[in-house]
């Protein structure tokens, strides 16, 4: 996968949510009491989309040794901080990913407040351990497979986390101030 294509599959979820964000009529309109249902749908296979290009991008671009399912030896060259910080920080990313589904459920999480639903407000966790948990916990979780891959992923591998982290700080922007 070419760095435009990645960096366009990174990028098309987020501006599909400001939009959605943004103009939420024309989303209901066309799908009523469905339509976060349908948001959530869309959302899972962008992600999914963005999954496959990250791993597309790693399996073709050239790096030292990658890690593999095939071979045991580039995972026996991982420093053992590098597993401490994949551990923590996936930990840390899926709790917060996980507390939010639970505090305000899928009508909560998919703009349902935009989208004819009513939510309540909600103070406890995880809301109560950052400002936008959802993505704060995304952020965490790509930082933790980046220390994992970090010294056996392609060139860029910071600069694509960074990437990705800006493009969740937009998205938490744009639904805290516009």
């Amino acid at each position: 996968m070419g760095p435009l294509a990645l960096v366009l599959a990174l990028m098309v979820p987020h501006v599909f949510y400001a939009w959605l964000w943004h103009f939420p009529l024309p989303f209901y309109a066309v799908f009523k009491d469905r339509s976060v249902d349908v948001f959530a749908y869309i959302a899972g296979v962008m992600k999914l989309v963005q999954f496959a290009a990250v791993g597309s991008w790693y399996i073709t671009t050239d790096a030292p040794a990658k890690l593999s399912f095939t071979s045991l030896s580039p995972w026996l060259e991982v420093h053992p901080l590098q597993y401490l910080l994949f551990g923590g920080l996936v930990f840390v990313g899926q709790s917060l990913n996980t507390g939010i589904y639970k505090a305000i459920g899928l009508p909560g999480v998919y703009y349902g407040c935009k989208l004819g639903r009513s939510i309540p407000w909600h103070t406890g966790f995880p809301f109560s351990v950052c400002p936008h948990p959802q993505y704060v916990g995304s952020v965490a979780t790509v930082w933790g497979l980046a220390a994992l891959a970090f010294y056996h992923a392609p060139p860029g591998i910071g600069a694509l986390a960074l990437y990705w982290t800006a493009l969740y700080a937009g998205t938490g922007l744009v639904e805290q101030y516009l």
